[in-house]
């Protein structure tokens, strides 16, 4: 818009400038340590950790983002210039209305702000000592708390917007909205963009809309295991000097989500939210067994001063109905002093987190400069787009958005199998003994994961 006249664009927004190139970031921590020897065979320890955390970030204006609106032919903010294009070049006149894509910032209200809050608490209790010569032990309990708190300041309501575009003229002929005429929306200040300079500061205000969330997420650990040297009962290799070490224990986690949107946040009433924020409520807990073996095979041999095997394995069993082993093998070999080789294989595994399970289907934005199922001439076939949801009469028909972004559907499952890689590594170390403090290392791995 020049004056009163709509124009076509010479050059599109630059959000740059007002968008924060890095956050700020505040943040204070404590923590506090502490053990006391109960007897010979107890110790209590325990381990207290705080952290708060606050950033805030600056964004450009919001605005109405390709918002169709129904204008109506008889607003008294058009000009008779824009009357002819809207309306007249569509065969409308007096009482019609006509569907119009908006794309306006909120210069005049300024850009949007994010404070972003998290809150932490992480306290372990527990006891060890040594059970004999050959056994100790160690049985721990935890509990951590992380919040968050997201207040969003300054966005725009899709539902305002709509109402303040709306404008008509009261019975004293001045220039209001149908929504105060009619009652739905007493509150409603008209929003003249159809005017350079015409948007007042109480039209700015009335279409902003505050956001708030607030999260909490808590985990609960019970640790428990036993470690020994099975050289005591005499359980070694004839070529070593020392027994094989042993640990056996056992793990119980529990994890829980409670992410709590607010309205606005939950029903996507943000305009520039790009769509709804779910709601996420789960839980799960998982058991675990786990065993590892460290086994001298040789000790103080020519061209073996030490050879060893390591050997892990882990089983989980979820309440999410599902079961995992996760297990690894590795050796070393130090031919002397200054030369050592080392192999290994892990079979890890990742279980689906708790949005990924427990998170409701929604809108999300994301970046794309074009859609590849868009416009007139598509890049992908129909048969590629049909997969995303493409109906054969959209095909084709599907406008690319302007400002670059776009939804997309998302959401959690509770059937997710984990993820599974195995990893295999082979390497050497060289510290010479004749340069004091040197050590040189060359590794190879190959990461295979399947999901």
């Amino acid at each position: 818009v020049e004056g009163n006249q709509l124009v076509q664009p010479s050059e599109v927004y630059n959000y740059g400038p007002l968008n924060y190139y890095q956050r700020p970031d505040e943040r204070y921590t404590a923590g506090a340590f502490g053990r006391y020897q109960i007897n010979e065979h107890v110790e209590t320890y325990t381990e207290l950790m705080f952290m708060d955390n606050q950033s805030n970030a600056q964004i450009a204006p919001s605005g109405a983002f390709g918002l169709s609106v129904p204008i109506s032919c008889d607003n008294p903010f058009l000009s008779d210039q824009q009357v002819g294009v809207i309306c007249g070049a569509n065969g409308l006149g007096s009482g019609d209305t006509q569907d119009v894509v908006v794309l306006r910032r909120n210069v005049e209200g300024g850009p949007r702000n994010q404070d972003l809050r998290h809150t932490s608490f992480r306290g372990v209790l527990g006891f060890r000592g040594d059970i004999n010569d050959t056994w100790r032990y160690d049985v721990s309990g935890l509990y951590s708390e992380v919040s968050m708190e997201n207040t969003y300041n300054n966005d725009l309501s899709n539902a305002k917007i709509q109402n303040a575009l709306n404008a008509v003229l009261d019975e004293d002929g001045n220039v209001t909205c149908q929504s105060v005429v009619d009652g739905s929306d007493p509150n409603c200040v008209p929003w003249n963009i159809w005017e350079t300079g015409g948007v007042t500061p109480e039209a700015a205000e009335y279409l902003t809309l505050p956001l708030f969330a607030r999260g909490t997420t808590t985990q609960k650990v019970f640790n428990a295991f036993v470690a020994g040297s099975l050289g005591d009962y005499g359980i070694k290799l004839p070529s070593a000097n020392n027994g094989v070490e042993v640990v056996i224990g056992t793990e119980y986690r529990k994890e829980e989500l409670n992410f709590n949107p607010d309205e606005g946040f939950r029903l996507g009433l943000g305009a520039g939210q790009g769509g709804a924020t779910v709601a996420v409520d789960g839980a799960y807990d998982v058991t675990e067994y786990f065993m590892e073996a460290s086994i001298p095979l040789v000790e103080g041999a020519a061209f073996a001063e030490e050879v060893t095997l390591d050997l892990g394995y882990r089983y989980s069993d979820y309440s999410t109905d599902v079961t995992t082993d996760t297990y690894g093998v590795r050796g070393g070999w130090a031919i002397n002093q200054d030369v050592k080789l080392r192999a290994s294989f892990q079979r890890a595994v990742r279980a689906a987190n708790l949005r990924e399970l427990f998170r409701p289907q929604g809108l999300n934005l994301f970046d794309m400069d074009v859609d590849p199922c868009g416009g007139a001439t598509p890049e992908r076939s129909f048969e590629d787009c049909a997969r995303t949801g493409v109906t054969a009469a959209q095909y084709g028909n599907i406008l690319n958005s302007f400002a670059g972004q776009y939804n997309q559907l998302e959401g959690g499952n509770t059937e997710l199998q984990p993820e599974e890689s195995d990893t295999y590594s082979v390497g050497f170390i060289w510290s010479p003994e004749f340069v004091d403090g040197l050590v040189l290392s060359v590794d190879y791995y190959t990461i295979e994961i399947e999901k």
